[in-house]
């Protein structure tokens, strides 16, 4: 589906109508120096950052220029409206949606210069205005919390304030283009239609629409078939049969990544095609992610649950053997995955595991989100390990930053004890998305995974 790339050509298209602004600043008062004051009580941190921004500005002596001086403000601006957010993620406390310091910082801004859209420090702390807004709008009605794009369409209502033509167009555009990337183009005529009416150029308007029909044409490529049904949104399973496939075929259900909060089916690196070369059957999981649902991990745990369930009662109709069954996930869809596989009733046959967090003890967002539900430490797949676990086969980079390595190597320890199959194939650099680093990465991923599914004997090719 042609969303890649969509961002770019879009800010071209924009550029247009944002003139050019000084691109030069001094660096202070970043997010790295808002998060290690982030644990604060609320009056500590405004004073701290108050006294930074005094600081910085005595830096600014002349000839410094009043851009420079804007730039300050507006790093000041972006970690007093991110504070509530970071500091309710690391200490699990919460600060009032009408804390002053917040809104003083916005208040100092203006949103009457569409020039400062070129400078990347403004950028920042619209889009923290906005991520702070649309939480509140969504916390304050629940009716917004109903239907498909909740925090798209948040975050299009906080837009719909801002009076200046050019930075609503430009901010909406930018707003749609991440979440296109991030979640697909499902259900956003209401958006392309507001860009429409506000004069966004008719080059942007095609591209978006474009997008949407791409969506839509991408469920001609599978067998879409809907498993559930949420609040009047259809949920599908996208079903993808290796070639010449008659009859049964082994099962490989796959969960999307995107650090619990957004990602799309589609986005699927190496496995998905490399199943259906070993004969699999692909079934690629469309499940509530936050940006779109306003859901929890805990929902899309259900979700994939239910997939699961609806397989085993459908999936023969459908030519799919359930009996032989694998899942497979990349980052938090390999959470998912294994969180499925531990599951005995549901029969998983092994799992494949890309770059997955498996003590989610470790991750402050899953903790605050997921801790007054339910207890993260049974939910983590590392403490969770029995002799029902099936076979694993986790690839995972060394320097991984998002979720650790140390956690993927004591999850494989562990089933190793139970599992001779269960193999962690690791990568000294290259990060959470090592994946997308090396031909010859990918290489390795396709021959491990063909190795481990001959080796549990489900495949159907030699």
């Amino acid at each position: 589906m042609a969303r890649r790339g969509l961002l770019i050509i879009l800010m071209f298209v924009l550029s247009a109508i944002v003139p050019a602004y000084a691109k030069t600043g001094v660096q202070v008062l970043d997010r790295k120096a808002m998060m290690a004051l982030v644990d604060l009580p609320s009056e500590d941190f405004a004073a701290a950052r108050n006294v930074r921004r005094a600081s910085a500005e005595a830096e600014l002596a002349p000839p410094s220029t009043g851009s420079e001086r804007r730039m300050v403000l507006w790093q000041w601006a972006t970690g007093m409206v991110d504070y509530p957010y970071f500091h309710w993620r690391e200490t699990g406390k919460s600060v009032p949606d009408d804390w002053a310091p917040k809104k003083a910082a916005i208040a100092s801004v203006r949103f009457d210069d569409p020039s400062a859209l070129d400078v990347p420090v403004y950028r920042d702390f619209i889009d923290a205005w906005l991520h702070d807004g649309a939480g509140v709008l969504l916390r304050s009605d629940p009716k917004r919390r109903q239907g498909d794009n909740v925090w798209l369409r948040a975050r299009f209502d906080m837009l719909a304030l801002v009076p200046d033509r050019q930075i609503g167009i430009t901010s909406m555009s930018r707003v749609l283009t991440a979440h296109i990337d991030d979640n697909g183009a499902r259900d956003i005529g209401t958006q392309i239609e507001a860009l429409a009416v506000r004069g966004a150029p008719p080059e942007a308007i095609a591209t978006f629409r474009k997008a949407e029909a791409d969506e839509m044409a991408s469920l001609r490529d599978y067998i879409a078939v809907v498993y559930k049904r949420v609040n009047g949104v259809d949920l599908f399973l996208h079903i993808s049969r290796p070639e010449g496939g008659a009859g049964l075929h082994p099962v490989a259900l796959w969960l999307h990544g995107g650090s619990w909060e957004t990602g799309h089916w589609s986005y699927c690196p190496v496995f998905c095609t490399r199943l259906k070369e070993l004969g699999f059957s692909v079934v690629q999981v469309e499940y509530r992610t936050a940006q779109r649902f306003d859901t929890t991990p805990l929902d899309r745990l259900k979700d994939g649950s239910d997939s699961l369930n609806w397989l085993k009662h459908h999936g023969r109709e459908m030519g799919l053997d359930t009996d032989h069954l694998l899942v497979a996930g990349f980052s938090s869809g390999a959470s998912l995955a294994v969180q499925l596989a531990q599951r005995p009733a549901y029969g998983v046959k092994g799992a494949l595991l890309l770059s997955g967090c498996y003590d989610l003890t470790e991750e402050s967002w899953y903790v605050r989100t997921v801790s007054p539900l339910a207890d993260v430490k049974a939910l983590s797949p590392v403490y969770a390990v029995t002799k029902a676990t099936p076979p694993l086969l986790l690839f995972h980079a060394r320097d991984d930053k998002l979720c650790s390595y140390s956690a993927a190597n004591a999850l494989a320890e562990k089933s190793s004890a139970y599992h001779d199959m269960t193999r962690l194939i690791d990568f000294e650099e290259g990060g959470h998305f090592f994946v997308f680093t090396s031909p010859l990465i990918r290489k390795r991923l396709k021959e491990e995974t063909g190795i481990f599914v001959r080796g549990l004997r489900l495949n159907t090719n030699p």
